[in-house]
């Protein structure tokens, strides 16, 4: 309604960050109907008691957001474009909106597993983090293969086809999908929850400087393609760094039989409905039936193969 042009900026800006705050605020006053808060107890002292530890949670922050949203300035500076940084933001945009689905275990997750570290129940943190692993495999890696097969087909008419190279980048940037869900378990889910927040910051800080180097090698030749590929790198060594710290601790089982169950049922999936789309052709329900048959040949594979997530 408000941002009709680029003078606008500051009006978007206002916009997103009163939604914020606003969304928040409701929050508290939600949260006093739940519990009895004193605010006579909240004193300067006691907050500046949580300031060393929120500033030990601040510095993966800045790395994450170095290596996420350094990608765009560094391929309009490398390549020269910036339709460039408008393809490479879309389909960062888009592949991110599904991953978000999976994210959010994390924050309902991680409470319960600090609350039983602290208790030191390891026995159920490693119950229900394993069950969340099985959890973010089996929704994962369809997604990754389905975002893959419905691109070509769904750009076109979701963005016009002027924006056809978006598919390409969301082809390659799919597999994130699966790197940030699987390290989102184990360092959200697990290293920060149990005190083993430096092997969470080493993660991260590994992943921006595989990114940026990547950026460096591969945009200036494959431009918004080039950061694509290097983004799966980055998030390929944040969870292959984390997996390595969290093998010795012997917290998680052996998922590679369910993991590569998944893999093969979501191939399949693709190329039925990747074959599906070229016959087809674009259009709105072309992207609606390539959804509902991947879902249905993704969930009969499963149940053939007897993997679920409610086991």
């Amino acid at each position: 309604m408000f941002v009709r042009g680029k003078n606008a900026l500051i009006i978007y800006v206002t916009i997103l960050s009163l939604a914020t705050f606003i969304s928040n605020i409701y929050l508290l006053f939600g949260l006093t109907k739940r519990t009895k808060i004193n605010f006579k107890d909240v004193t300067v002292s006691s907050m500046f008691g949580h300031f060393k530890h929120n500033l030990i949670l601040f510095i993966p922050q800045i790395a994450i957001s170095i290596y996420t949203l350094l990608d765009q300035p560094m391929i309009g500076w490398l390549s020269g474009s910036t339709d460039e940084v408008g393809f490479y933001l879309k389909a960062e945009q888009l592949v991110k909106m599904v991953l978000y689905i999976i994210t959010t275990l994390g924050t309902i997750m991680m409470p319960r597993i600090a609350s039983l570290y602290k208790r030191k129940d390891i026995s159920k943190v490693k119950k229900y983090l394993n069950k969340v692993i099985d959890i973010v495999l089996y929704l994962s890696i369809p997604m990754m293969f389905g975002l893959a097969a419905v691109s070509s087909f769904f750009i076109e008419w979701f963005l016009t086809p002027a924006f056809s190279r978006v598919s390409l980048i969301m082809m390659v940037i799919s597999p994130i999908i699966v790197f940030i869900s699987l390290s989102n378990v184990i360092g959200v889910q697990y290293l920060l929850p149990t005190d083993n927040t430096k092997y969470y910051i080493k993660s991260v800080i590994l992943g921006a400087l595989v990114n940026f180097i990547c950026n460096l090698i591969l945009i200036p030749n494959l431009k918004a393609i080039g950061a694509a590929i290097g983004t799966v790198i980055a998030e390929f060594s944040v969870f292959l760094y984390q997996f390595i710290v969290v093998r010795k601790m012997k917290v998680f089982e052996n998922h590679i039989k369910y993991a590569t169950t998944c893999f093969i049922n979501g191939l399949i999936m693709f190329i039925v409905i990747y074959f599906l789309g070229n016959l087809l052709g674009v259009g709105v329900f072309t992207t609606i039936i390539q959804i509902i048959v991947g879902i249905l040949i993704y969930t009969i594979l499963s149940k053939i193969f007897k993997i679920s997530i409610q086991e």
